[in-house]
């Protein structure tokens, strides 16, 4: 509960609701409940592939308002992932203090050292409930039960992390089921045998409910994959859109999370770095005296939280020699089918293993630590006992402190809370003064209109469908914008700038259908705006 409590008030500092994703998640959930909801944005008619996300959490908003929705999914979310980051530690022996440490370490070292933009505190999204039932199932892999009980736990847990997101629950079943070959060719054991064979069956017997929940898993996974399967695979789109679709997706909207060309070369040498401070530390921790005294279920699971986490880096090169080549990629040999593999997110994983390897080993050997030093007499007993108070104290300390340092300045904090004021106050207006099918366009960056405002988008460089023809029919509408755009820049001198006509309003209302044009800096216009504060300006469309 306190550990769940750290990372629940850390989310909120670290990103402030809404936050980018949540506005992407939750719009999306409350259309999928309530179909006439921004009935006609483009976005959130596409076809959905977080079915079980959207279902769970779509129905909440009508009686709690998006705020309040977005607070429940974050602590729900977040006590699944304490939970299983619980269990898990309670398999690898951890001490209450060097869980606490390790697990408020993790956030900060999973945003400091990532490759690929991975994070796992922030707002409500479907993959902190994919993770916290993924280390829900490793824990439950190596608990002192009989083979088939283990089995029947983990693998539906899984099931439960293929349902909430599929990429993180089907690569997080191929990287424990390589963990637990890997165990049993470099260990000569049975990575799944119980402690004790002969008295471990049936110690923890599973109720009816328990049962159900765990079957309930298979059920969700099976429409999660379903679905994911009929957007990827079954919607109509022809090659030619697939390729485009697939091209505009990897090295265009998520290039940054996919094509390891586009990621920097100092997110690379931060991974390599991380990379090797976490196998130093995690070889330190299995040769100390904490393991080689250890039960053979705390071994196991070390192990088997090892292999992954090495696994999940052999990933991330096997991703980063699928794209490693010349730029644009059309110059690269093969990169048709290397775009298409390159969708399956090949870095993330490592982005979270290698820092949940490396914070919980910290956290537990500056536990050891402490011991050490009351051996040899160098503390009193009164300041050892508290010390596994003050370390993860201070490892909240430090996650809080990160959180408010994500902000920058206090000047820019200020500057950023006036101008979401402002922000709030347009939504505001638009909500209050105009027809709920009213279709409108808001700057780049600004992803809470259809939050706040409850209007449909024409398009949104964030909300981007994940169906082939849908990516593509998103770009060409921002390509419309961008076309219309240069269209009027185009009217300008070197000394006088464009102005926006009534005309060019009127033409762009005709390319697009949209009402309403949201702007912060563009203009002049010739027409006088509808409503303006400090930051924004709304224009009608003739």
């Amino acid at each position: 509960m306190v550990g769940w409590l750290g990372l629940l008030v850390a989310s909120l500092i670290l990103a402030p609701i809404p936050a980018v994703n949540e506005t992407h998640y939750l719009g999306k959930a409350r259309h999928f409940a309530n179909p006439a909801w921004c009935e006609n944005d483009f976005f959130l008619n596409s076809p959905s592939v977080h079915v079980v996300f959207f279902a769970s959490t779509g129905w909440l908003p009508p009686f709690f308002g998006m705020t309040a929705t977005a607070l429940l999914v974050r602590a729900a979310g977040l006590f699944v992932l304490a939970y299983g980051t619980y269990r898990l530690s309670q398999v690898l022996g951890l001490s209450s203090g060097g869980y606490l440490s390790g697990l408020w370490l993790w956030p900060v070292l999973v945003a400091t050292i990532n490759v690929s933009g991975e994070w796992i505190v922030g707002g409500a999204e479907s993959k902190v409930f994919a993770y916290g039932f993924l280390f829900w199932a490793m824990a439950s892999l190596c608990d002192d039960e009989s083979l088939l009980t283990k089995l029947w736990a983990s693998l539906s847990l899984l099931a439960w992390s293929v349902a909430w997101h599929p990429i993180v629950g089907l690569w997080g079943a191929l990287i424990i089921l390589g963990s637990l070959v890997l165990q049993s060719i470099l260990n000569k054991d049975r990575p799944l045998r119980s402690a004790d064979p002969d008295t471990s069956a049936g110690t923890r017997s599973s109720g009816l409910l328990a049962n159900l929940f765990l079957l309930a898993g298979w059920l969700a996974a099976l429409w999660s994959i379903a679905a994911a399967l009929q957007v990827s695979l079954m919607s109509g789109a022809d090659e030619t859109i697939r390729f485009q679709a697939n091209y505009l997706q990897v090295y265009y909207r998520l290039a940054h999370h996919l094509d390891p060309m586009a990621i920097p070369a100092t997110a690379w040498l931060r991974g390599i770095s991380a990379a090797g401070l976490t196998f130093a530390a995690w070889v330190v921790l299995t040769h100390s005296v904490f393991l080689k005294s250890a039960t053979f279920t705390q071994r196991r699971a070390w192990h088997l939280l090892g292999w992954s986490a090495l696994l999940a880096i052999l990933l991330s090169i096997a991703g980063f020699l699928i794209g490693f080549g010349p730029r644009p990629a059309e110059k690269m040999a093969g990169y048709a089918w290397r775009m298409v593999l390159l969708k399956f997110y090949f870095f993330r994983m490592a982005d979270v293993l290698v820092p949940l390897l490396l914070s919980f080993s910290l956290g537990e050997l500056s536990i050891m630590a402490a011991c050490r030093m009351k051996r040899r007499n160098n503390v009193t007993p009164w300041l050892l006992n508290r010390f596994a108070l003050v370390v993860p104290a201070m490892m909240l300390a430090v996650l809080v402190s990160f959180a408010v340092s994500r902000h920058g300045s206090w000047k820019g904090i200020s500057v950023a809370i006036k101008q979401h004021h402002d922000w709030q106050a347009t939504c505001d207006w638009i909500f209050q003064n105009t027809p709920r099918k009213t279709l409108c366009f808001a700057p780049t960056g600004h992803t809470s209109l259809k939050w706040y405002a409850e209007r449909p988008e024409y398009v949104s460089f964030k909300d981007c469908p994940q169906d082939a023809a849908g990516i593509v029919e998103w770009n060409n509408r921002l390509l419309i914008i961008t076309n219309w755009l240069q269209t009027q820049w185009g009217n300008g001198l070197d000394a006088k700038p464009a102005l926006i006509t009534k005309a060019g309003l009127k033409d762009l209302h005709e390319q697009t259908g949209l009402q309403l044009l949201i702007t912060d800096r563009l203009g002049p216009f010739e027409s006088e705006p509808v409503y303006q504060n400090d930051s924004y300006r709304i224009y009608e469309l003739p």
